[in-house]
């Protein structure tokens, strides 16, 4: 039996289903400004990380910038040549020097890796391996100059 409401569409029923069908607009909307919120916030998210990884990176070049340029005015002060800075593709970590002399360590060639550099930037240089700076020398007199205390605790009077 098809009742009363299925021939013959009341109002009730119309108005019924004018909700529901509201009710459905209302969802869908809700469900498009969450994604549209969700896609804002998400483009706002990435616009955010480049701006730090941007001011990250600046930061960077202006401490190795200022780092060139006092070690020039210290050279310049003390009337001596610049210290030589090992060139990597990467000038901020020097990774790939970090790496090149730690595989040499694993393969017991660690000193050889270091006499290949002194061979190419001399007897004293500067390097940083993974944004630290690291002085090396093999020059007698810069070692003195350098640790008096250690090498009299070695034996070695300066």
């Amino acid at each position: 039996m098809l009742g009363w409401n299925a021939t013959k569409p009341s109002t009730k029923t119309h108005v019924e289903s004018k909700i529901y069908h509201n009710r459905q607009k209302a969802q869908l909307r809700d469900r498009a400004t969450f994604r549209i919120n969700y896609s804002h916030a998400m483009d706002s998210l990435g616009s955010l990380a480049a701006t730090v990884a941007a001011t990250y990176f600046t930061y960077l070049l202006l401490i190795s910038w200022n780092g060139k340029i006092r070690s020039a005015k210290a050279s310049r002060d003390h009337g001596c040549k610049p210290i030589p800075t090992v060139s990597s593709w990467n000038p901020i970590f020097c990774l790939d020097t970090f790496i090149s002399i730690r595989k040499a360590d694993f393969a017991g060639r660690r000193s050889e890796a270091y006499t290949k550099i002194h061979q190419i930037y001399g007897q004293t240089f500067l390097m940083k391996p993974l944004g630290v700076s690291e002085l090396q020398t093999s020059h007698p007199e810069n070692i003195r100059q350098f640790a008096p205390h250690a090498l009299t605790i070695l034996g070695w009077v300066p």
